[in-house]
């Protein structure tokens, strides 16, 4: 959702919702748009391997005790 989106979902002004956000509640834009990119046939190979290794380790019964979680905190 948009600042705008929800400043029109309250009937607040944007400024007061983009305060609330960024003041009082820390939260930050991280991405403004989606930007396609166009991958080398090496990148797309690359990918193409991660995907089928990720997709046989996630069928392994150890695959969850080797994840790592965290937060930003």
């Amino acid at each position: 959702m948009t600042v705008r989106m929800i400043a029109e979902g309250l009937g607040l002004g944007k400024s007061s919702v983009h305060t609330i956000f960024t003041e009082h509640l820390e939260i930050k834009k991280v991405c403004a748009k989606i930007v396609h990119k166009l991958l080398t046939p090496e990148q797309m190979l690359r990918r193409k391997e991660c995907c089928v290794d990720w997709k046989t380790s996630e069928e392994s019964d150890e695959f969850l005790e080797r994840v790592i979680t965290g937060d930003e905190s």
